[in-house]
């Protein structure tokens, strides 16, 4: 009864702050604060919703450095975008037009003249979408290729130039759960995640990995996401020997990301990593998840596995969190997040 009675508050408050809110929120007006449980337990209608509720939690009024858009329907495009939401929220929308809750976020959340990334072609978001941004005093920046892996390595070079980092991430392109259990890394750290298919490394990735100084390499995944092959290609590459981070099953390789590459996450952020959808909450909440420490751990529907379980259990009340649409995480598996956390 508790949760439901959360729930019921979570989407009271949503209603009104999505519903209501201006573009942009007058300087004497208070920042929104969700309720505490309402940050821990973060929830919306659909992904803008969700997206909008993460950004909220992470920024107050015109402190975010960037901000990114993505399209709510297909994760394609948006497999590589975690690591440019170190310093900004990642907003969805529909394809065709900015909506009007991402666009009165982008308003709250973004001084002028800030840049805005948009990821994918024409196809994922419609110029519509690029002259809205412009014209509420932004600056767009569209991150895209012909296909997903070229958006993946336009992002990836984006993220080069922005952190300089040394380190390279290479996951699936037909799935999301590796690349969204690696988000809050990528996005703390801000390391770029590139895509190839499962049994070969893409030319064009090989190529883009060649041009770069990079001191480590990481594969996400076991063999049956990418073969060894592929890890073979990555060493050649990127001249390293590059470290598989895996596990059996997706929830598992999600707990051997937070052990290696986030040895003692001061926070858990669980999303739903069985839903066809749940990549919508993974996306939006590698930020928040990395901005404090974090890692990411992926859920069932109504329980936990156990090996989410263990990493919920490595911190304490209030330091768990649970991310989801609407009905992607029952009130059996938030109640397991906040026993395992001590809430």
């Amino acid at each position: 009864m508790r949760r439901v009675l959360l729930l019921a508050v979570a989407g009271l408050v949503m209603g009104l702050v999505l519903g209501t809110a201006p573009a942009a929120v007058a300087q004497d007006e208070p920042v929104f604060t969700p309720p505490v449980e309402a940050q821990r337990h973060l929830t919306g209608q659909d992904a803008q919703d969700l997206s909008v509720t993460v950004s909220r939690a992470r920024f107050a009024d015109g402190t975010a450095a960037v901000a990114v858009l993505a399209r709510a329907d297909v994760f394609a495009d948006s497999l590589a975008g975690t690591p440019l939401t170190g310093d900004g929220p990642l907003l969805f929308t529909v394809s065709d037009a900015l909506e009007d809750r991402p666009a009165q976020e982008l308003g709250r959340v973004l001084p002028a003249g800030s840049t805005v990334y948009l990821l994918g072609g024409t196809a994922a978001l419609s110029p519509a979408v690029e002259d809205t941004v412009r014209a509420q005093g932004f600056l767009p920046r569209r991150l895209a290729g012909p296909s997903r892996v070229h958006t993946a390595l336009a992002v990836a070079q984006e993220v080069l130039d922005r952190t300089g980092s040394r380190t390279v991430a290479v996951a699936r392109d037909d799935g999301w759960a590796d690349s969204v259990s690696a988000g809050a890394w990528a996005s703390a750290e801000g390391h770029p995640i590139v895509v190839t298919g499962g049994s070969t490394l893409h030319p064009d990735v090989a190529t883009w990995l060649s041009r770069q100084g990079w001191t480590d390499a990481v594969v996400l995944g076991g063999t049956a996401a990418l073969s060894p092959d592929v890890a073979d290609a990555v060493g050649r590459a990127t001249l390293t020997t590059p470290r598989r981070v895996a596990g059996d099953t997706r929830d598992t390789t999600a707990a051997e990301i937070a052990r290696v590459l986030r040895p003692g996450w001061a926070s858990a952020t669980v999303v739903n990593g069985f839903d066809t959808e749940g990549w919508v909450a993974g996306l939006a909440a590698a930020g928040l998840a990395g901005d404090d420490g974090g890692a990411l751990f992926l859920s069932y529907v109504d329980r936990l596995p156990s090996s989410t379980r263990d990493g919920v259990a490595a911190v304490t009340c209030p330091m768990a969190r649970t991310a989801g649409t609407i009905g992607q995480l029952h009130p059996s598996a938030m109640d397991e997040v906040d026993d395992a956390a001590g809430c």
